[in-house]
């Protein structure tokens, strides 16, 4: 599978940040069906709500830092 430019910079700020909102991602070059596509290949996790998490992370320490991140 080929990557693009931003495909990379997502991916490389998800793993400097560890999550992020979709607005944030947005800014990379990211729309929500692209991200979606990534997360269900396995490059980004989906952690719900427009938040999205490095495919490092287990699912659970990927809310707590969204929840930690983002209090609502």
């Amino acid at each position: 599978m080929t990557h693009k430019p931003f495909e990379d910079a997502i991916t490389q700020a998800l793993s400097k940040y560890k999550v992020m909102t979709l607005a944030e991602l947005k800014k990379l070059g990211a729309s929500g069906v692209k991200l979606r596509r990534m997360a269900e290949a396995g490059q980004i996790i989906s952690v719900g709500s427009g938040i999205y998490g490095s495919a490092s992370l287990d699912p659970f320490t990927a809310v707590v830092l969204a929840t930690a991140k983002y209090p609502k």
